[in-house]
């Protein structure tokens, strides 16, 4: 096999792997807790604080590599396992920064075993109202190494930059839906 057309398949893996996936499947509801834990006060339970919009954006969340991976092989069943953690904060002023820390994914390639990892930071901005963000990152020094069949190389990693894309947020969990797929998020 030639080793072009491994890194050519190992490409095609990384630009799924790092645009996410659709699917026609409704998307998980985050938890409100156990309805079999006992409230032990006299006090009614206090209902979560319901924090939406861009209010609900500020701050650090972490991708859910489970969510990412179970959403990948629904269109590729090569993939085998997600470790590391990528962290997008989002600041009160516009500004958006995306941390890849030791972010690994690891596949299976023509065949053979191939791995994508990415580190480093991203940074953008971005404008949102209360259903929908637009993200634009302007600054890309994240790298990108994919592995396989024993080689290895450097991949250019693209900017993110998605227009109205619809969001759904609480204090806990954050899941933003682009033409790519959803991205669910919990906060840190």
């Amino acid at each position: 096999m030639k080793l072009s057309t491994l890194f050519a398949a190992s490409a095609t893996t990384v630009a799924l792997a790092l645009s996410g996936c659709s699917s026609d499947e409704p998307e998980p509801q985050p938890s409100t807790g156990s309805s079999d834990e006992a409230n032990t006060s006299d006090e009614p339970l206090a209902e979560p604080k319901e924090v939406t919009g861009r209010e609900c954006l500020t701050g650090s969340w972490l991708a859910d590599n489970k969510f990412f991976l179970a959403r990948m092989n629904e269109i590729a069943d090569e993939m085998k396992d997600v470790t590391g953690e990528v962290v997008v904060t989002f600041g009160a002023d516009g500004s958006m920064r995306t941390t890849y820390d030791k972010w690994h994914i690891s596949a299976v390639t023509q065949g053979m075993p191939s791995t994508i990892e990415r580190n480093g930071d991203d940074k953008g901005a971005f404008t949102a109202s209360d259903t929908s963000i637009n993200l634009k990152e302007d600054r890309v020094t994240s790298t990108l190494r994919v592995t396989a069949g024993g080689h290895s190389m450097a991949v250019s990693a693209n900017p993110v930059v998605y227009t109205n894309a619809a969001f759904v947020c609480n204090e806990s969990t954050l899941t933003i839906t682009t033409p790519d797929g959803p991205m669910r998020m919990t906060r840190r």
